[in-house]
């Protein structure tokens, strides 16, 4: 519903969707009824929201808890898209906290997973590169 709210242009909405929608996944997490599936994927919707309103530290604190949340759930050395996304939600947070290191950091960590797991051509590892292109001309 979040994302509907959004799309709608709802900003204000959505992030009030999302705050919503994780409170609901962390007490099923808590009563050990799942939802670990879904939780990175609303906090780093949540820090896409947040980075909307000029709020980056609390950006910045979901999209590692999410990063966090998907490592802690992949065999190590593996790469993935959702691992690849979540490296990029943190690019963009740190960016929006005024960071270019970590976000270039983050980058190049996104890329890698983008171009492992959806290969050279993929719209996500395009982005990815261009993005990393621009800041490695701009820094």
């Amino acid at each position: 519903r979040s994302l509907l709210a959004q799309l709608r242009g709802d900003l204000a909405g959505a992030l009030r969707l999302a705050d919503e929608g994780l409170a609901v996944i962390e007490a099923s997490m808590a009563a050990g009824e799942g939802g670990a599936n879904t939780f990175p994927i609303l906090l780093m919707q949540r820090s896409s929201l947040r980075l909307a309103f000029d709020q980056s530290e609390p950006a910045v604190a979901d999209a590692t808890l999410a990063l966090r949340s998907l490592e802690d759930s992949s065999p190590a050395d593996t790469h993935s898209i959702g691992l690849g996304r979540a490296y990029f939600t943190l690019s963009r947070a740190l960016q929006g906290r005024g960071d270019p290191e970590g976000e270039r950091a983050m980058l190049v960590s996104a890329l890698a997973h983008f171009e492992d797991a959806a290969g050279p051509d993929h719209p996500e590892t395009r982005e990815a590169r261009a993005l990393l292109a621009a800041a490695d001309a701009k820094y």
